[in-house]
């Protein structure tokens, strides 16, 4: 413990998606419940706790609502990637001329967070990390501290 600094395990670097998010909260909360239903349906198929009949309802749903085709030859592990894939492009269609808020959709937008400024993450800067440089937001101390609040406290649990 003494020779590693009380942290004896490998570090890493946590990478996260940011979509824009909409400026109207209502919009915001649909699109989330739309995600959750995708991969809710999703993981069903694969585990197989839906029966036929109502898989073949939501999947018609999707393709109806999303203007998608969806192959129901796919055995359920590719089903469920592929509805994953669906759940991913509705995490991505605000576009960013009409956004000014940029958030981690799942699980922290779902979760009921408001995302940060877009400005935030407009400019970066280089910190070191280990051996390298890494590149974070400019304003990285405001997204840290809007997500875990007292990051910057060691916490020995």
């Amino acid at each position: 413990m003494e020779e590693y600094h009380n942290f004896p395990y490998l570090a890493s670097v946590d990478i996260f998606v940011l979509d824009y998010l909409y400026e109207d909260k209502e919009l915001e909360k649909e699109r989330s419940e739309e995600i959750k239903r995708i991969i809710c349906i999703a993981d069903a198929i694969e585990t197989e706790d839906i029966p036929r009949n109502i898989c073949e309802i939501e999947l018609r749903k999707f393709e109806h609502k999303y203007k998608v085709q969806i192959d129901r030859k796919l055995n359920a592990v590719n089903m469920r990637i592929e509805l994953y894939r669906l759940a991913e492009k509705q995490m991505a269609r605000v576009p960013e001329s009409e956004s000014n808020h940029l958030g981690q959709i799942f699980p922290w937008i779902m979760l009921g967070n408001e995302g940060f400024d877009k400005k935030y993450y407009q400019k970066t800067l280089c910190l070191p990390f280990e051996n390298r440089f890494m590149p974070v937001p400019a304003y990285y101390h405001l997204v840290l501290a809007g997500r875990y609040v007292n990051y910057f406290q060691i916490h020995k649990t």
